[in-house]
């Protein structure tokens, strides 16, 4: 009996390595994989527009409107927003 379970825990072990290994490996090559676009020169930055009476219409004109005053800032390219779901 005492044998079987010493065979199970380092079995159990070089499972827990492999694992260990495998787990680094991929974490290593997500940090090298490009990320589809060139990240130099980008400028991320938070909205809340939770207090905000506006809704709708109202809402995506303020967007609008912000989306305008930063496209005439020199040096600007794009504006883009993105909007998160929690």
């Amino acid at each position: 009996m005492p044998r079987v379970l010493m065979t199970i825990e380092v079995g159990l072990a070089l499972v827990l390595v492999v694992g260990a290994g495998l787990l680094s490996t991929t974490l290593f090559h997500l940090r090298t994989v490009g990320l589809g676009f060139n990240a130099q020169n980008l400028l991320f930055a938070g909205l809340s527009m939770g207090k905000q009476p506006a809704e709708g219409a109202a809402l995506m004109r303020i967007y609008a409107d912000i989306a305008t005053e930063l496209s005439h800032q020199p040096g600007v390219e794009r504006v883009a927003y993105a909007q998160i779901v929690r």
